[in-house]
């Protein structure tokens, strides 16, 4: 999700050199835009009316 959304950088767990990469890029990365990515994705998925119709869809689909 991270890097389909472009809003962060991510690796591999225990691989201290792919984090300090990492920093390093998020240290000189436009991370406004990175927030507005961060933002934009969250709303298209995660605020509670999407939530709310995505249940109601599911739950109509379960009755039927």
């Amino acid at each position: 999700m991270i890097a389909e959304t472009e809003c962060g950088y991510c690796g591999p767990a225990e691989d201290a050199g792919c984090l300090a990469e990492n920093i390093l890029k998020f240290a000189q990365a436009d991370r406004v835009s990175m927030g507005q990515n961060a933002r934009c994705y969250y709303n298209e998925h995660f605020r509670k009316e999407q939530f709310i119709a995505v249940l109601e869809t599911s739950l109509q689909e379960f009755d039927q």
